[in-house]
C-alpha cells in the first residue's frame, strides 16, 4: 500500500523533518510519496528539506520517495493551500493509499488550514509533533517529542495515547 505524507515548508528545516522522522520511528510509517508546500519565505530551505526527507525514508527501509512540491506565489493564497492538501489526499485515496497530514511546520494559519483539510477530506491521520523541554536530575535540559495523532475526529485519541520518544 502506498503511503503519503503531506506537509508545509518552514524556515526551520527541523520543523518539517522531525515529524517525518518521528512517524518513521514511532509508527513505522515510511511514506512512498511526500507532498510539500512551499512559498517565497521558505523557498531557500526546500532543497535541504527534500534531501533530508529522502535520506530519512531510505534510512527506514523505504525507496526514494516521490516528492511533489507546490510553490505558492504568496503565502496567503489560502485557496492554493487548501488545494495542495485536497489534491494530495485525493491522490492517496485514488491510489487506495494511506495519507498523513502533518500540521507541525508552517505559519499558524497554514497549520489551521492543513488540520481542517485533513479532517474534511478524510486523511487517514492528522499529526502534530510537540517538542518540549524536560529537566533531568542534574538540571541538564533534555528534549522530549510527542507525536500526536487523531483520526477523523480531531478530539479523538487512540487508546494508547500519543506516541512518545525522547531524544
Amino acid at each position: 500500500m502506498d503511503r503519503y505524507w503531506v506537509t508545509t515548508g518552514s524556515t526551520n528545516v527541523e520543523a518539517v523533518i522531525n515529524p517525518l522522522a518521528a512517524a518513521c520511528t514511532e509508527w513505522d510509517y515510511v511514506p512512498s510519496h511526500i507532498y510539500l508546500l512551499s512559498n517565497p519565505g521558505v523557498e531557500s530551505q526546500i532543497d535541504r528539506v527534500i534531501d533530508l526527507a529522502e535520506t530519512i525514508v531510505e534510512a527506514y527501509g523505504g525507496d526514494t520517495p516521490t516528492i511533489e512540491c507546490t510553490s505558492l506565489d504568496s503565502e496567503t493564497d489560502f485557496q492554493a493551500i487548501v488545494d495542495h492538501f485536497r489534491g494530495a489526499i485525493e491522490a492517496a485515496r485514488k491510489a487506495d493509499g494511506e495519507v498523513v497530514v502533518d500540521v507541525t511546520p508552517g505559519r499558524k494559519f497554514m497549520s489551521a488550514i492543513a488540520f481542517q483539510a485533513g479532517i474534511q477530506f478524510e486523511a487517514t491521520k492528522v499529526s502534530y509533533l510537540h517538542v518540549h523541554c524536560m529537566r533531568t536530575s542534574r538540571g541538564v535540559p533534555r528534549r522530549s517529542m510527542i507525536l500526536e495523532r487523531c483520526l477523523h475526529d480531531p478530539l479523538a485519541r487512540s487508546s494508547d495515547g500519543p506516541s512518545q520518544c525522547t531524544v
